[in-house]
């Protein structure tokens, strides 16, 4: 028997309306009237109460109890204890006409949600109405379930791939749907073509008809769920039934992939490909190639790069503290490694003091369980959320392992989400290798990196604003003299315009230095 519940109820008869408490009535976060507590109740079918004893048949759970006010006057039942009794009984609801509700105490509660039927009187006809309504409606659900779960077999084992599946069922259904992981991000998103623009407009009819649109979430085994909608409050049944079909045709689909699963080198390989996906790879081909890979598309990550020199059985042993770590291949020339954690860590939470590189002659190490890395150095990104977001994971990890080889930051580990690690680099991150970080580096530099060709300028600059515009200390650090620095200083205001020993202009001067010295951004990222 299909799923009905007194919502779907309340939007197909115009005439019932969910009553409510004043208390809940005035509560702000109670809405329209198919938004209420206890409208969610399976419903079985509609019952009528008798005058004399027993006034109501064996129950099993489910009914919706009708009540008129010439029964209630007749049989002297109290309200109150008959809502005590069908509510032990395990029924769904009661409905009584307006003389009735208009003696309900306003500040009551029920254990049963009541309704209110407006217009006509309770009757036998009313009752033979519902059920006959609730009878047709199960067979017009059952007859569409089962025309749509054949299409969505058929699909599911025809090797379509994940974004056909979901336009054929956004199609079948006449609304949007979304694939969406476990934190509520959208991965793949399908909408009803041309074709149903007739079913559109029934949705939008019935929906000005019976309130607001709802989405409809449908639970997948992956840790993921397909929004469905916005769908018209009279659907929202013919959905839930289906959504079981609909979930199976999703599973498949994932499940056809993983038997596809590649192994040895061609893994690597194929792991690579989401860190760095080729631009015909859409989100849904990327997650099916994580499914087939054996990736969760809703896990979190991290993406680690890993210097050639380093140790890597170091590297590993300390990369699996954190997690799952998988063989990605190389980028860049460093060892590109793919971690799925063991659970989601707050930022900045990778154990920078759990690994440090090898003491330089007469220097000792105070971490007696540190991991030594004997050279080298790691790269990590930030946390990310599900396999959609590698990509931009290994892109952070390109750009700290770039810093490194660069020895514009320094440290064993250098880690996206640590401040400490990268400094103004982060910020500088979200600008790297575009046209306005460019404008701005021109305008504050003007002709300084045409002009000086050794670099000596911009390496004093540099050392000057590093050390807080302190002639002494940025003279020591460069090992020159302070009349030296002096010299360099004037010629940098007469190349850029901008005097560097102005305290208001040297935030801007470092910034662009440090821009200005970022390496160049990698052609496929």
């Amino acid at each position: 028997m299909a799923e009905i519940r007194l919502s779907d109820l309340l939007a197909w008869e115009t005439r019932l309306q969910l009553w409510r408490p004043v208390a809940t009535q005035e509560r702000a976060d109670v809405a329209a009237p198919l938004a209420g507590v206890g409208d969610e109740r399976d419903l079985t079918w509609a019952v009528s109460t008798r005058a004399s004893m027993p006034m109501l048949p064996p129950l099993r759970g489910g009914e919706l109890i009708l009540l008129s006010h010439r029964v209630a006057r007749e049989s002297g039942v109290s309200i109150g204890a008959l809502l005590q009794q069908i509510a032990a009984h395990g029924a769904s609801g009661l409905i009584v006409d307006e003389e009735i509700a208009l003696s309900l105490a306003p500040r009551d509660s029920a254990p049963v949600p009541i309704l209110i039927l407006s217009d006509i009187e309770i009757s036998s006809e009313f009752e033979t109405d519902i059920n006959r309504m609730l009878t047709e409606r199960r067979g017009e659900m059952y007859r569409v379930g089962m025309e749509i779960g054949r299409s969505l077999a058929a699909l599911s084992t025809s090797g379509t791939d994940l974004q056909s599946v979901l336009q054929a069922v956004s199609q079948l259904l006449s609304v949007p749907i979304t694939l969406v992981d476990i934190h509520g991000h959208d991965l793949v998103e399908a909408s009803p073509g041309a074709g149903s623009e007739q079913a559109r407009s029934a949705t939008n009819v019935s929906a000005a008809r019976f309130g607001a649109e709802r989405l409809v979430e449908i639970a997948l085994a992956s840790s993921m769920s397909l929004r469905v909608g916005p769908v018209a409050a009279e659907r929202h049944a013919l959905i839930r039934m289906i959504g079981e079909r609909i979930a199976e045709a999703i599973e498949t689909t994932f499940s056809r992939s993983a038997s596809l699963r590649p192994s040895g080198a061609h893994r690597s390989t194929a792991l690579a490909e989401l860190l760095i996906p080729p631009p015909t790879r859409g989100v849904s081909d990327r997650i099916m190639q994580a499914t087939a890979l054996g990736l969760s598309a809703a896990a979190i990550y991290r993406v680690a790069l890993v210097a050639p020199e380093a140790s890597p059985a170091a590297t590993s042993r300390w990369l699996a503290t954190l997690g799952r770590v998988l063989d990605a291949g190389a980028i860049d020339g460093a060892a590109a490694k793919i971690v799925e954690l063991h659970r989601l860590e707050s930022p900045g939470s990778v154990h920078g003091a759990a690994i440090a590189a090898k003491p330089r002659p007469g220097q000792t190490s105070t971490a007696s369980t540190t991991t030594q890395l004997d050279a080298g150095w790691i790269a990590i990104s930030s946390v990310v959320n599900g396999v959609v977001e590698l990509n931009a994971a290994a892109r952070q990890a390109r750009y700290m392992a770039a810093l490194v080889r660069h020895e514009l930051v320094r440290g064993a580990v250098v880690r996206f989400d640590v401040l400490g690690d990268l400094g103004a680099y982060r910020l500088l991150y979200q600008l790297w290798g575009t046209p306005e970080l460019h404008r701005f580096t021109t305008e504050a530099l003007g002709d300084l990196d045409r002009r000086d060709k050794r670099g000596l300028l911009r390496k004093s600059l540099l050392a000057f604003l590093g050390t807080g515009g302190s002639h002494v200390e940025a003279a020591a650090r460069l090992q020159i003299h302070r009349n030296t620095l002096a010299y360099r200083l004037r010629q940098i205001s007469v190349v850029t315009g901008q005097d560097a020993t102005d305290p208001e202009r040297r935030l801007m001067l470092h910034l662009a230095l440090l821009a200005q010295t970022l390496p160049p951004v990698p052609g496929d990222s």
